[in-house]
């Protein structure tokens, strides 16, 4: 990410900041973790499946998803 990301929290918050590479057709299995997830997608495409979602979600470069805290997710 190029530009700096502003997140802003009602109070004290934990931040865990990762650059992740993942090759073309990799799953990662189904997991879950505390706090919220924010996937900012540099290039190609990510799909995201949440438990309780009936379909995929595809996100291509440029965007962003969030993944709420415990929530099931692949």
């Amino acid at each position: 990410v190029e530009e700096p990301v502003q997140i802003g929290t009602p109070g004290p918050a934990v931040y865990s900041v990762r650059t992740a590479t993942l090759p073309p057709g990799v799953s990662i299995a189904w997991h879950r973790h505390p706090g919220t997830e924010t996937t900012i997608v540099t290039a190609g495409a990510v799909t995201l499946q949440l438990e309780d979602a009936c379909d995929p979600v595809t996100f291509g470069a440029g965007e962003a998803l969030f993944v709420a805290d415990a929530v099931p997710h692949t």
